[in-house]
Order: structure tokens, then sequence, then C-alpha cells
């Protein structure tokens, strides 16, 4: 969403969960990177596979539901590092100013 939505991604600065993570320093809120391991990991405890086979068969059912041709992999927009600040600050200026700071001028 970040690469291909900037300024959407941008106007969560407005949220209110984000500013009030942001008050309390609290960065779960955004960045709560279990969540991010749910779905392998219950792919793991089902059929006994793992990480590997989990990404493997996620891949081949959105090639599949989308008609993606594996030799054309789909454009997943610009890439940029996420723990670079700058690169943060001039991507996504509201956020990286509430969540990071002011930069340095």
């Amino acid at each position: 969403m970040v690469r291909a939505c900037p300024g959407l991604a941008d106007g969560l600065a407005d949220h209110p969960a984000v500013r009030q993570a942001a008050a309390e320093d609290d960065d779960g809120t955004l960045f709560a990177e279990s969540v991010n391991y749910v779905a392998s990991e219950a792919y793991e405890q089902v059929t006994g596979g793992n990480d590997d086979a989990f990404y493997e068969a996620m891949k081949a059912r959105q090639h599949a539901a989308n008609g993606i041709d594996e030799a054309r992999e789909p454009d997943m927009g610009e890439d940029f590092d996420f723990d670079n600040d700058d690169e943060m600050r001039r991507r996504l200026p509201r956020l990286a100013e509430l969540l990071l700071g002011p930069g340095e001028h």
C-alpha cells in the first residue's frame, strides 16, 4: 500500500489510534510484527510444512487466482528502505514527523 498510495499511507498520521500510539511511544499500533507470521504459523500447525512451504503455497495460490504467468512477476513498485529515517521523512513526511520526530534541517 505504501508504494502504491504514499499519500493514503501518510494520511494515517491523522488517525486517532496512530496519534495516541505516537504520544505513548508505542509503535505496536503500526508495527505489530508478530501479526505478520500468524498465517505461516497456522499453516505449519495444520500441514506440518515449514515457512518455505507456506510461502510457495501462497505464491502458487495467488498466481493461480490472478492468472499470473510465473515467468512475469507483477511490478510491486519502487523498492525503498523502511528503516532509513531520511527516506521515510521524504516519502511519508507526516507519519515520519509524528513517529520519528522532527528531522535535522
